[in-house]
């Protein structure tokens, strides 16, 4: 047969050494090709668009989307950046100024430095660069597959190995999150491991090691899905070869593990720097991520089974192999079944729902004990492993019939060929946008390059959200700090900074921005501001500040006043609160109250669908309450928490703060706000608390909570149904307010007054 592989090569480790490496150079180049073309096809038409466009599912409706496309671009290009200017630096990413380490706030990516920065460097435009990087990584991870599945199998079946595992229909809607397609070293991290235990030689276990390094570096998702791939693969290993184990394979196994997690621990310095700073914070039951919540993530799953995961067709060939292939390949469906089942089990974040049934998973004990686990918000993406998986088990599948007749694998093939050509070709094209690259950027970025500037940027109006990565992307024309940012984990402390440049040109304003943020820069985008805003930067300025030059509606201002530097350091302290209050545990004894004097229902003040309270606060313990840094660890902070009446939250928390620190003896009466839109209908609790993030509620040291009970009325009918029932004369008000939430506080504790 050939091109196909005997099975009793899997219990010779010396042949398959030599299976392995038979294949014609001539081959695996034309396979690779063969893997490309077949990118090319699936990214149509964005292979055509390169240079100035992206391809993204879904930004329409959800922009966030768009600003998580564009925060992967610019995080290689700092890290390019950074590597050729000052490694050493190379956390103290340009955003969120003064803000330490930012590039811990969301994923590294440092892994996709290989395929992005030679693109980068040759050209500039990080849209080109990121889009060949795409392009490449698919032929690399099909290949990569391809050559753990040829370790067992012939030709053809490792080449669908490839396929499947590259190319599943997930790929698409991961475009967005492109980081997260570099799992090339996952099948490596197996291949390589058992050429170690087979041959011993060193080489193999360098490359094991580079392996695990490599797809620890690619993403913060990526380094979980390799180490339970990895964990699941020793495991196979170690009990298929109990009896033949040596010191060396022993010695050389336990030391390229080690090693290979050396690079991602370093990097994760900073990123638990960040956490003991209250930036990055864990999620659990009182603080859930919505990719957490078990009934959704449930549902993601099997919509992945059946729909946006490999072709059905792999899943009969996984079928195939568990129960034709068991005994001629142990190995691999072991492997395949280890990773298909572990891949599974970490997407569903818990209990597993089926139907109106749970099935309890210790997936939030792992939360605990693993390290970092409990900050994963997107558990989905542990399916790439259940991915490697099944396109293993198809391979083994697709073997197993060549191996008991020809006939029968031949048409096997070209069934299960048709239904992956069908399957492939029911996905959606890939909507392609326009995206606005460094060279045409605003004639003011070049300036700040050209002539050499130093120093803080702030941007006017403060941008937000999707809005601050157009910024960013701008932002690697000249690489200065800028104010704004995007990334996985926002330091709140920000919109501290942001509600300042807002206020701009207000003396005051100024004043704070440069004495406690040291901003060197201000750069005002008048085509940007509302008429009554441009008028007042047409007019008389306050002392400080110089106009550097007029860039058609860009003006760049640059800052006369001198930074102070002690007034600097207060600000951006990490142990003591500007106003001197160390920020530290509370302690024992933090004696106070929480009340809440005055609640309103959202149709009397902002946007619909929120309830707003007053909350009075007074610090009647021994010690002053930390409420003002850039770092929240242990900020005393404000927290609303709604939930059934039987205690079980139904949505994140909303936080406020307590306006700053809180003397002893001092009493103090602050805004809070949640929002309830999305709430059905039905009687709720609303708990008001005060909390440090990083120590916990104060109900621990003597602040009580308080329980506001809440209600949420069934909708109101639509206009034209009033009119039907005539509950209501033509005439009528037009628009009938919708459903209210209506916080239940007793007469007694309104205040007479509105906050």
């Amino acid at each position: 047969m050939t091109g196909f592989r005997s099975s009793a090569d899997d219990v010779d480790p010396g042949k398959a050494e030599m299976r392995e490496s038979h294949a014609p150079a001539w081959k695996l180049v034309a396979l690779f090709f063969a893997y490309a073309a077949f990118a090319c096809w699936w990214l149509w038409p964005l292979p055509s668009v390169m240079p100035d466009h992206v391809g993204l599912f879904g930004a329409d409706d959800m922009p966030l989307l768009l600003g998580d496309l564009r925060f992967a671009t610019w995080v290689p290009a700092w890290g390019t950046h950074a590597l050729l200017t000052d490694p050493s630096h190379l956390f103290q990413a340009n955003i969120f100024h003064p803000f330490p380490n930012t590039l811990a706030l969301g994923d590294q990516t440092l892994a996709w430095q290989p395929l992005f920065a030679p693109t980068w460097l040759a050209t500039g435009n990080p849209i080109l660069a990121v889009n060949v990087a795409i392009l490449l990584v698919h032929p690399i991870v099909a290949i990569s597959a391809f050559a753990l599945a040829r370790r067992w199998v012939g030709f053809v079946p490792a080449a669908a190995c490839g396929l499947l595992f590259a190319f599943p229909a997930r790929s698409l809607k991961t475009i967005g999150h492109f980081p997260h397609l570099l799992v090339a070293f996952i099948p490596l991290i197996a291949l390589l491991g058992e050429r170690w235990l087979d041959r011993a030689r060193i080489r193999d276990a360098v490359g094991f090691a580079v392996s695990i390094a490599m797809q620890t570096l690619a993403s913060f998702y990526l380094a979980y899905d390799a180490a339970f791939a990895l964990g699941t693969w020793l495991l196979v290993a170690l009990v298929s070869r109990r009896w033949s184990l040596d010191r060396r394979r022993w010695v050389g196994l336990v030391a390229s593990i080690a090693i290979g997690f050396v690079p991602i621990l370093l990097t994760a310095i900073p990123v638990l720097h960040a956490k003991r700073l209250g930036l990055v914070r864990p999620y659990d039951e009182t603080n859930p991520s919505i990719g957490l919540i078990p009934m959704l993530a449930s549902s993601i799953v099997f919509d992945w089974i059946i729909a946006r995961g490999v072709p059905m067709a792999a899943w009969l060939l996984a079928f195939v192999a568990v129960v034709l292939g068991w005994r001629r390949f142990a190995t691999p469906v072991a492997i395949g079944i280890a990773w298909t089942l572990t891949g599974l089990f970490l997407a569903f974040a818990g209990p597993i729902h089926i139907g109106t049934h749970e099935v309890w998973t210790p997936y939030r004990w792992l939360a605990v004990v693993v390290p970092g686990l409990n900050s994963v918000r997107v558990p989905e993406r542990f399916l790439v492993v259940a991915t490697a998986g099944v396109s293993l088990l198809a391979a083994v599948g697709l073997q197993s019939l060549f191996d008991r007749s020809h006939r029968a694998g031949v048409v096997a093939t070209l069934a299960a060929g048709v239904m992956a050509l069908v399957f492939f070709s029911a996905q959606p094209s890939l909507p392609v946008r326009p995206e606005v690259v460094p060279t045409d950027v605003a004639p003011v970025y070049h300036h700040l390059a050209r002539e050499g500037m130093a120093g803080p940027v702030a941007e006017v109006p403060p941008a937000l959200w999707v809005e601050a990565t157009r910024r960013m992307i701008a932002s690697t024309v000249h690489w200065l700090p800028i104010v704004d940012g995007y990334t996985s984990y926002p330091p709140t402390g920000a919109t501290v900074i942001l509600a300042l440049v807002g206020r701009l040109p207000d003396a005051g304003a100024l004043d704070r921005l440069v004495g406690e943020y040291g901003i060197r820069w201000i750069l005002v985008h008048l085509g940007e501001l509302p008429p009554e805003a441009r008028a007042a930067w047409n007019g008389p300025l306050p002392d400080g500040l110089r106009l550097e030059g007029r860039f058609g509606d860009d003006l760049l201002f640059a800052v006369t006043t001198p930074v102070d530097p002690a007034r600097l350091a207060r600000t951006t302290s990490q142990s003591v609160t500007p106003g001197g209050v160390p920020l530290a545990p509370l302690g024992d004894d933090c004696s106070g109250k929480v009340q809440v004097s005055y609640a309103v229902p959202p149709e009397n003040t902002l946007p619909l669908g929120y309830v707003h309270l007053a909350v009075d606060l007074s610090n009647e313990g021994p010690v002053d309450w930390p409420g003002e840094s850039l770092f929240p660890g242990h900020l005393v902070e404000g927290r609303l928490r709604t939930a059934t009446n039987e205690g079980r939250p139904v949505t994140s928390p909303a936080l406020f703060p307590i306006g700053g620190d809180l003397k002893v003896g001092e009493h103090r009466r602050v805004a809070a706000a949640t929002g309830t839109k999305h709430l059905p209908p039905g009687r709720y609790t609303l708990r008001v608390e005060l909390a440090q993030p990083l120590d916990g509620p104060l109900d621990r040291c003597g602040v009580a909570a308080v329980d506001v009970p809440l209600r949420i009325p069934a909708p109101a009918p639509p206009q034209r149904e009033i009119r039907r029932r005539g509950l209501a004369p033509r005439g009528a008000a037009d628009a009938i307010p919708p459903r209210q939430a209506e916080p239940l506080v007793p007469a007694r504790e309104r205040a007479t007054t509105a906050p």
